[in-house]
């Protein structure tokens, strides 16, 4: 993928980081804290489905919901940080 990218001129920093939440060894992970998350909070919330699948699904989603919120609010946060870092770098530069 990385040299695809390279050869097509893409967006190198979006394809490692794509590569690495796809990556088999980290998907396992990722499915797992979802599930645990969204059963946890279904169970706090008194609202598990009766019904298996119906449950592992809802967990999934509301999970990989709350996660992702989360990650990217962090995520957001430190990219202005370093934005906010590097313009008061070029400012002492100019």
């Amino acid at each position: 993928a990385l040299a695809a990218a390279i050869l097509v001129r893409g967006n190198l920093t979006l394809t490692v980081a794509l590569q690495f939440l796809s990556n088999p060894l980290t998907s396992g992970p990722i499915f797992v804290a979802t599930y645990l998350l969204g059963d946890g909070l279904l169970a706090a919330a008194q609202l598990r489905p009766a019904e298996p699948a119906a449950a592992i699904t809802l967990a999934l989603v509301l999970g990989g919901l709350v996660l992702g919120v989360l990650v990217a609010g962090a995520l957001h946060v430190f990219v202005r940080h370093l934005h906010r870092r590097d313009q008061a770098e070029r400012a002492q530069l100019a």
